[in-house]
This record gives structure tokens, C-alpha cells and sequence, in this order.
């Protein structure tokens, strides 16, 4: 579990008589992959390039004027809340986040596993956070909340021992602050996750602010210095998701309406409310 992984960090590190008590919560259970990775004989492993004309492409980003200048966003004012339909159906500020949208699938897209992202970032300040959160985008505008995850730029040091091909691990050991204006390479790992996109949805990725309003399965506290981040996404800096899927699943049963399931909250397009 993410939260857990820091947990048991900190109570190995104390000292004299010491207790752990841990127990899942929420969508947040369990963060660990099982024995030997989520990966199986079936998973293909789907590489998307994140894209200046703020694109998931299947084809690897080339060299342009608008690739060098970068995608900003003004933190934190970009926030998005999942505890239930309601809240989610206020969308984040467009000053403040960042979207890629995939082309519509052609046939079904399963995906089984853990998603990894590498995406390289300059920021006004010596900190600041980044919240990844996958969407579903029916053909009709609708968007379901997949997965997110989170990662501060000071803590993005990985802990390589503890990481597996299909999971990266993050060491919360050290902050390393940045140097502002800097271009730094960041990797993180979304939670696992299990989802089918259907014919003509397509895939959403979205680069938000954390928000410190309590959701159900986390309680944060960002980074509380406002500022503009940059995210470079060209041949010289390729940003990319790679997406566990499986080739040969096919889902059994229509998609599921708009807000009709546990946990995945989903939102109308503006000119539907």
C-alpha cells in the first residue's frame, strides 16, 4: 500500500516498545501487487507518449517549437474531488491542470495492473506535487474516474530494492528540493487498477493539484507555496504511460451508466448540466 509502505518505513526506524496496527479503508486496499507482479501470460504492456497538443499517441512526440516551450499549469487551483458523484461533477480548473486524451478505441481495452508514468517537470518553487488521475471518456463526453496517484517532486527518489518491473516504490527517505526552472524526470506508479474501455471511449490522463479536503480513501496535506509548473513533453524530454492490458478480454455486459459504480464517480459534459 502507498500509505502503508511509509508506515512500516517509520516503524522501522523507531526506536524502544513499539505497535502497528493497520487495516484497509476504502479503494485505497490493497496497493501491493500480489507474488510475482500483476503481470501475466496474457498482459501487453501499452505505451502511450504524452504530447504538446496534449494528446496520448500511440507514436513517439518529434521536435517542434510548441514540444520545447511545454504545457503549464498554475498550482494548486487545479483540484478535483472523488467522494461522490456531486463532488466530482465540479471539474478542475482549466488554469491548473493538464489533460491527454487517447484516440477512441477501436474494440475493447482492458486494463489489469499497475500503471507507470514518467513525465519530466520545471516548477517555480523548490517543491511542489503532482496528482496523476486516469479517466474514462464515453463518446457522449461523459468521465469516470479510474485511478490516481500522487507524488511530491522532493520525495520522487526511488527505492530501487523495493521495486519491482510492473511497480515502482518510492524511498520517503530525503527530500531533494528542486532548483526552480530546472527540468527534472519524475516516474511514479498509479495504484493497480482493473477497468474496460469500450468501443469509442477513450483514455484520459490529468495532471491535477491534490486537494486538502478528505476523501475516502485519503487525507492529504499539499505543498501550500502557489506557483507555475511546466511539464515537457518532446523528443528530448518523452513523457510516457505505460498501461497494463489484456489483448483478449472481452467485457460481457454493456458499459456501465454514468455514476452507477462504486467508487469510479462520473461526470456529464458542461453543456449537460
Amino acid at each position: 500500500m502507498i500509505m502503508a509502505s511509509g508506515t512500516t518505513d517509520l516503524y522501522e526506524r523507531l526506536r524502544g516498545p513499539k505497535r502497528l496496527s493497520m487495516s484497509p479503508g476504502g479503494h485505497a486496499w490493497p496497493f501491493l501487487p500480489p507474488a510475482g507482479g500483476w503481470a501475466t501470460q496474457r498482459t501487453r504492456l501499452r505505451r502511450f507518449w504524452l504530447t504538446s497538443a496534449r494528446t496520448l499517441s500511440a507514436a513517439p512526440p518529434g521536435n517542434s517549437p510548441a514540444d520545447e516551450r511545454g504545457l503549464r499549469d498554475t498550482y494548486p487551483t487545479g483540484v478535483e474531488l472523488t467522494g461522490s458523484n456531486t463532488e466530482f461533477a465540479v471539474p478542475p480548473d482549466p488554469n491548473g491542470s493538464l489533460t491527454w486524451t487517447s484516440a477512441p478505441f477501436h474494440g475493447e481495452f482492458t486494463i489489469l495492473g499497475s500503471e507507470q508514468l514518467r513525465f519530466y517537470a520545471a516548477c517555480q518553487n523548490p517543491d511542489t506535487d503532482f496528482e496523476f488521475v486516469l479517466q474514462d471518456v464515453y463518446p457522449n463526453g461523459d468521465v469516470r474516474f479510474l485511478q490516481r496517484g500522487i507524488l511530491r517532486a522532493s520525495l520522487r527518489s526511488i527505492a530501487r530494492s523495493r521495486s519491482a518491473p510492473d511497480h515502482l516504490v518510492h524511498a520517503y527517505r530525503r527530500a531533494a528540493y528542486l532548483i526552480p526552472g530546472r527540468i527534472y524526470e519524475s516516474r511514479l506508479s498509479l495504484p493497480p487498477l482493473g477497468a474496460v474501455l469500450r468501443r469509442g471511449q477513450r483514455l484520459q490522463l490529468a495532471l491535477l493539484a491534490p486537494s486538502p479536503i478528505a476523501q475516502p480513501s485519503w487525507g492529504l496535506v499539499p505543498v501550500d507555496v502557489p506557483g507555475q509548473n511546466t511539464v515537457h513533453a518532446s523528443a528530448r524530454y518523452p513523457c510516457a504511460i505505460i498501461v497494463p492490458m489484456m489483448a483478449d478480454a472481452r467485457a460481457k455486459r454493456a458499459p456501465p451508466p454514468c455514476g452507477s459504480m462504486p467508487l469510479q464517480p462520473c461526470r456529464k459534459p458542461a453543456h449537460h448540466r
